[in-house]
């Protein structure tokens, strides 16, 4: 009796779905509207891409600064898609009764309202007018995935006429014929980026089996937009990794920080349809596995032993800190090794407790709200049916961080960085990856004419 009840239910709300689509397109039709597109497998869209990196800004009554929305229809979120608004929004706004979701079918001014759910993706920042900014994705509910709405504004307060004087275009996942395994999101770039490292992080993720790195740049150098731009431009040479290289600009002074974890969650938006796993990391850290080459390697051998699918790999955080003394170490025998920032710098503390500075790489269907170090929300499904976290050993795979000790600052203790860099030990998992390396980084620094020692 349930089972037949259940089919009962289930086909009175298809037909529901259905004549809601069919109204929405009729509508669309009379109006001559080209720009809405039915079923999952035809979703081009003309005219739906907005400039690269563009916020939509408003100031009044509230900050809402929205940098990218997306029709998000994953099989994890139990077949009720919702439309997921990146954005920077006042922290007064949380005060608000209710926040809704104005969603348009066609170019016509008539909208679906709907209920507006808040996914926090970073702890927000004090800005210097006295206003505290707080970066949200912004999920809706919408009732069908037959239909893909257009364009969508934010609304708040008692009265759901009270919203942004803007319209967001809503995007859609970029699709491909075949599913990859793994792409590289990092957070806004910005201020100063040294050239040779740069070059040998971007060589390091294709030798460990990334096929994408998405790079977001706020306010990086001439020279260093200059390496990018050959990076992004030369993505039919499958010898370098290829590289999506994307803007995103300032709509405040001093507003870097904010951008960090909004362009991580539209970089899983955008390319989770092409994807399965996401790392996400800085462009001074590499996950370093022990035992296997790639990373797509470690992820297998990792899910292997999990009953169910994992959602988040969790990676602890190991100081390869420049300014430890390298010269009693044995150097590595490639003669372009000195080149190489990871293969002189072998060096690193005692990996840091599971909860600091991780990292993480994290499945393509699983998270709905990214920040940058791991998911803080996940889809309906992954909730139920999956396993949320695994904590990777450390005999397993690292985070190796290659920067100068912060601690006596960060700690405001001085005298603590010459402590901990007294307790090193070598480690030099890395030199397996010597030779292609080395090569590669001679090559490029020809290439881009970089001071290479």
């Amino acid at each position: 009796m349930f089972l037949v009840g259940y089919i009962l239910w289930f086909q009175r709300a298809q037909r529901k779905r259905e004549e809601l689509c069919k109204s929405v397109i009729n509508h669309v039709q009379h109006q001559q509207d080209p720009r809405l597109v039915t079923g999952k497998t035809e979703r081009i869209i003309q005219g739906r891409q907005r400039d690269n990196g563009h916020w939509f800004s408003q100031v009044q009554p509230f900050h809402i600064h929205v940098y990218s929305a997306f029709f998000d229809s994953r099989r994890t979120l139990r077949s009720q898609p919702q439309v997921a608004v990146i954005a920077v929004i006042d922290r007064r706004l949380l005060q608000q009764p209710h926040l809704w979701c104005h969603v348009w079918y066609s170019s016509v001014d008539e909208a679906v309202v709907l209920r507006a759910y808040l996914m926090p993706i970073g702890s927000g920042k004090l800005m210097t007018d006295g206003i505290e900014l707080v970066e949200h994705v912004i999920a809706c509910r919408v009732n069908t995935d037959s239909c893909v709405p257009v364009s969508v504004a934010l609304a708040w307060g008692t009265s759901v006429s009270e919203m942004t004087w803007f319209r967001v275009p809503i995007e859609l996942a970029q699709n491909t014929t075949s599913q990859q395994s793994l792409a590289v999101c990092v957070s806004a770039s910005f201020g100063h980026i040294d050239a040779r490292q740069l070059i040998e992080w971007l060589e390091m993720q294709q030798i460990l089996g990334a096929q994408l790195v998405v790079i977001y740049n706020h306010s990086v150098s001439q020279s260093v937009g200059h390496i990018l731009s050959h990076y992004a431009h030369s993505r039919a040479d499958l010898s370098r990794p290829q590289v999506e290289l994307r803007q995103t600009r300032a709509y405040m002074s001093n507003d870097v920080l904010l951008h960090m974890s909004p362009v991580i969650n539209d970089c899983m938006y955008r390319f989770s349809a092409q994807f399965k796993y996401f790392a996400v990391i800085d462009l001074d850290e590499v996950i370093v596995p022990r035992h296997v080459y790639s990373i797509p390697a470690l992820i297998e051998s990792l899910s292997f032993s999990n009953a169910f699918p994992v959602a988040l790999f969790v990676f602890r955080n190991a100081y390869f800190f420049l300014d430890i003394p390298v010269d009693d170490l044995q150097r590595p025998l490639h003669p372009n090794a000195a080149l190489s920032t990871y293969l002189v710098h072998r060096r690193r503390l005692t990996a840091s407790p599971p909860a600091y500075s991780v990292k993480s790489v994290v499945n393509a269907q699983a998270c709905v709200a990214m920040h940058n170090h791991y998911c803080w929300t996940y889809a309906a499904d992954v909730l139920s049916y999956w396993t949320l976290r695994v904590d990777v050993a450390p005999s397993d795979a690292l985070l190796h961080h290659y920067k100068r000790c912060h601690l006596d600052a960060y700690l405001q203790q001085s005298g603590h960085c010459k402590y901990v860099m007294a307790a090193t030990v070598v480690d030099n998992v890395i030199d397996k990856y010597s030779k292609p390396l080395a090569e590669r980084l001679h090559m490029k620094c020809v290439t881009f004419n970089v001071t290479c020692v």
